[in-house]
């Protein structure tokens, strides 16, 4: 695994290369981030409405606003989830964690090109793991972990970028396809 400051990867050489197709997309990033945010906050509700008889959102909101550092703790966990559903369960050289300051976005993408469908499963992964199992256990056992219902609610609207990324995927990539991304762009071609 590498580490790196910057932009993803340029995937320029892909987007010359006639085999390739590069995903359709919203153009601009500014209403991408708007959308994903709506987006968010629409699914984190809904993942609300299995735990609010157990957890007030007053009180997760309270406890985050007195522990708003957790977001940082929650970023690595959301990219090494991803980063386990890649080759060798995330420790391969080909995987990269980023930090893109210009945009402020982290990232985390693996470097060579992906079944359709395991990309899919990578992008779903922090999902699951992070909102979906939290959940699970807190409505389920009636658990009231705090802590972990911010995880869950913050993961649900940090993760909208993910599954909006999947759906285009589904929809527009052929079924026995290799995907390359590098989180600003993903491209694929049929095998």
């Amino acid at each position: 695994m590498k580490f790196k400051l910057g932009s993803p990867t340029d995937l320029e050489k892909l987007s010359q290369n006639k085999d390739w197709k590069e995903l359709k997309n919203i153009s601009s990033f500014f209403i991408f981030k708007l959308l994903i945010l709506v987006f968010g906050i629409l699914i984190s509700t809904f993942f609300y409405q299995f735990i609010k008889e157990i957890i007030s959102i007053r009180e997760i909101y309270s406890t985050y606003m007195e522990n708003w550092y957790l977001v940082f703790l929650l970023i690595p966990l959301h990219e090494a989830s991803h980063a386990i559903m890649y080759p060798n369960f995330g420790f391969s050289d080909k995987i990269i964690f980023g930090f893109w300051p210009k945009k402020f976005v982290f990232y985390s993408y693996y470097d060579l090109p992906l079944k359709k469908n395991r990309l899919i499963i990578a992008m779903l992964a922090p999902l699951f793991i992070l909102t979906v199992f939290p959940v699970l256990l807190i409505s389920i056992l009636e658990l009231n972990y705090i802590y972990l219902a911010i995880i869950a609610i913050l993961n649900s609207i940090g993760g909208a970028g993910d599954i909006f990324y999947s759906i285009l995927v589904i929809s527009q990539v052929p079924k026995n396809s290799v995907v390359k991304t590098d989180t600003a762009r993903v491209f694929w071609k049929e095998v």
